[in-house]
């Protein structure tokens, strides 16, 4: 059979659209580690993807879900990492080169490299395969972060992806420079959103067999109002004020400096305040509070 044949049959038979588990599936692992690979031989672009072996069940899932697209199951192999001495044990799987992939392609890399498109939207399935590949929570006290690995999209592309989220979500999902001088950027969020987003997320994570993920926040408190033995009287001040010093609320309060101080401080990680200098002799510092913030103390 030559070339032309080969083209011409995966044309026919295999096919020129994804279900709509492929696709949500297929856009939240190019967010990830997911691949579109394209030679010049082939009409069409192929699937690729390589896992370490301790998410063997979770590459078994998404294998599933583009079964019929591959000629040949999930495969085991080892790698030896000169940098550590050490031999690595790896999954991996490949898909035919189908026409269903060709849009994808096209959208994904305009100029043979991977960018984030303009007009993504997000689903929890999305949004939970592209944590599974890319992402992790860590835990601290009654505290947790979400990390979100976009280094490969430069800023432009990280920048839309938070926008994306903070819209989801009414949250911020700020981004950072993984390294001065580099276009790398991850996004890192703090307790509120974190907390927003693993509930979208939740029921897939389990299903996927990534419970080395969810682990770190299933002994979490999702219950805001445990997080912190909580102040009404403050709460209502703050949220009448919703700009003011620790002076300030002292004051109106007639708590102690220290103890007003020691409330808001426990906030600030959440993002619930904005912190500023102020111009006040005697008072550094003013604290605004933000749409987040607006929505836990009138919770």
């Amino acid at each position: 059979m030559n070339l032309y044949m080969i083209h011409y049959s995966n044309n026919l038979v295999l096919p020129h659209t994804l279900n709509d588990i492929q696709h949500q599936v297929l856009i939240g692992g190019l967010l990830g580690d997911l691949g579109l690979t394209k030679d010049q031989r082939s009409l069409f672009p192929r699937l690729k993807v390589d896992r370490q072996f301790l998410d063997n069940d979770y590459m078994n899932w998404q294998f599933n879900i583009f079964e019929n697209l591959c000629k040949s199951p999930v495969k085991i192999f080892e790698r030896f990492d000169v940098r550590y001495n050490k031999t690595h044990k790896y999954c991996s799987f490949r898909t035919r080169a189908v026409p269903a992939f060709l849009d994808y392609y096209n959208t994904w890399y305009p100029s043979g490299t991977k960018i984030v498109p303009e007009d993504i939207v997000f689903t929890p399935l999305i949004l939970a395969t592209w944590f599974c590949d890319d992402g992790c929570i860590i835990s601290e006290k009654n505290y947790l972060t979400l990390k979100l690995s976009t280094e490969s999209f430069g800023e432009k592309g990280a920048g839309l992806l938070s926008s994306k989220l903070e819209s989801r979500f009414n949250c911020k999902f700020p981004i950072y420079r993984k390294q001065k001088g580099k276009d790398q950027f991850f996004i890192k969020a703090s307790t509120l959103a974190a907390r927003a987003f693993i509930k979208d997320i939740e029921q897939y994570v389990i299903e996927f067999g990534m419970s080395r993920k969810s682990d770190k926040w299933k002994e979490h408190n999702f219950n805001p109002d445990s997080l912190i033995s909580r102040n009404k009287i403050l709460d209502d001040l703050i949220l009448s004020l919703e700009d003011f010093s620790i002076k300030k609320l002292s004051g109106e309060s007639n708590l102690s400096f220290d103890k007003v101080n020691s409330y808001i401080g426990k906030f600030l990680q959440n993002e619930y305040f904005t912190k500023y200098s102020s111009n006040e002799k005697f008072n550094l510092y003013h604290f605004k509070l933000t749409d987040s913030g607006r929505i836990f103390f009138s919770s």
